[in-house]
């Protein structure tokens, strides 16, 4: 795996929660060829197929509806996601949210054949994932972590060098296919009938740290953060004291999930800017000095090292957060300029090393 993996590492993490009562729903956004879906497919390796996740290219608006196998306790994994009806992302936000979607359906009676009403149901709890370049509906959107992939000029040219390499010698090639994952799906046997009760003895000082102005997003991001750690916790359940019948989360597993973690939720309840879209803002900025009007996606492209489509997605994603504008008229070449100067690579949780510091003074 070529660059950082704290993706694939957030994937696996909210893809053992399937087991808990409230599954982590992720979202990975990024342009189109930025790895969204190879990262989400390295994941799901470790898992199997049909017990574990269903993935699917897209759902119809009645196959929920209508569909007979349970879900409970497993991931809907849907690849480029966004193109949903209102139906099914209304169906699919309520599974995720109520862990039950109830349909009021007309059937014939084959006795009668009068028609009547019944209600029919599909149990979770169940965990969604997708992939998306346009986004999601707002209201699903907001129910996932979202993780957002590199597409810096930098990575391209490691992973390109990476595929050249492996072309040059078959024998790697030939050993990335014949890698087994009979033992990691064989430990998802072992975690579903391990211990899922989990207790964070350092949970009060983990409210103290964040203190007491939350912003609304933190209603649902604080289950993100707890239902990570417990899910470490759960991973590693073998080397964790249990005390009446709960796993007793260390340090450490606050250690291993605050770097995947930190900066989506401080990006979610937008008490940061990812360095993606500071560095978008900032050439922006050096281009507009000598063209104040605003410039083009193109030439912010070339400042960057990035193709025009990248260029484009990110000034887009920069807007969605107030940080740049388009003052072109529609329809014409785009005209950005910076909107907003306070953009900031603020962190929200506290580090490791703090929490620790606040339990030795307590």
């Amino acid at each position: 795996f070529v660059g950082d993996n704290v993706i694939v590492r957030g994937i696996f993490i909210a893809l053992l929660s399937r087991l808990t009562d409230k599954p982590i729903s992720v979202l990975v956004k990024g342009p189109s060829g930025g790895s969204k879906s190879f990262s989400v497919g390295v994941a799901l390796e470790f898992f199997r197929q049909g017990e574990d996740y269903y993935d699917l290219t897209c759902i119809s608006d009645k196959a929920l509806q209508n569909y007979e196998d349970a879900v409970e306790h497993k991931f809907i994994v849907m690849f480029e996601g966004g193109y949903e009806s209102q139906i099914l992302s209304t169906a699919l936000r309520t599974l995720i949210s109520e862990g039950v979607v109830r349909y009021m359906v007309s059937v014939k009676d084959p006795e009668t054949e009068r028609w009547r009403s019944e209600i029919k149901e599909l149990k979770g709890p169940t965990g969604y994932m997708s992939t998306t370049t346009k986004g999601l509906n707002p209201e699903n959107e907001n129910r996932c972590l979202i993780f957002n992939t590199d597409d810096s000029a930098e990575l391209t040219n490691k992973v390109v060098d990476k595929i050249f390499e492996r072309a040059f010698d078959h024998k790697k090639e030939q050993s990335v296919k014949e890698v087994s994952f009979d033992d990691w799906h064989n430990l998802q046997t072992v975690l579903k009938v391990g211990p899922k009760c989990v207790e964070i003895p350092y949970a009060n000082a983990l409210k103290k740290l964040l203190g007491k102005k939350h912003p609304l997003r933190m209603r649902r991001d604080v289950n993100h953060i707890v239902q990570f750690i417990n899910c470490h916790a759960m991973l590693h359940f073998k080397t964790r004291e249990v005390i009446d019948g709960a796993i007793q989360a260390t340090i450490a597993d606050y250690r291993a999930i605050y770097p995947i973690v930190c900066k989506p939720i401080a990006e979610s309840i937008g008490v940061s800017t990812s360095e993606d879209m500071l560095a978008t803002q900032a050439a922006l900025r050096e281009l507009t000095l000598i063209k104040e009007d605003g410039v083009s996606a193109s030439a912010v492209g070339k400042k960057l090292g990035l193709e025009r489509t990248t260029a484009s997605y990110r000034l887009n994603q920069a807007k969605k957060k107030g940080l740049v504008e388009n003052t072109a008229r529609r329809g014409k070449e785009g005209k950005w300029v910076v909107a907003d100067e306070h953009a900031s690579t603020s962190s929200y949780l506290p580090t490791p090393e703090q929490v620790e510091q606040c339990l030795y003074e307590n």
